[in-house]
């Protein structure tokens, strides 16, 4: 669970948890603060979709590494 943790922090645990390289491309996003609960059995794609619930953030696949940027 993320309980008002920073996207920063967020992108970082998931990266250990998934073995990718997510990429903050805005500051301002990645100060954003969150919470969220997840059951374990969530994709990486279905985490990042529900943290992206307002839909304002763009991701973007290019050679192993998902950049995150603001809509």
């Amino acid at each position: 669970y993320f309980f008002n943790h920073r996207l920063s922090d967020i992108t970082s645990d998931l990266e250990r948890l998934f073995g990718v390289k997510l990429v903050l491309l805005d500051e301002k996003l990645a100060e954003t603060r969150y919470f969220a609960w997840f059951s374990n059995h969530e994709t990486l794609d279905q985490i990042l979709e529900s943290l992206n619930i307002d839909n304002k953030m763009r991701f973007d696949s290019r050679d192993g590494v998902i950049y995150i940027s603001k809509k």
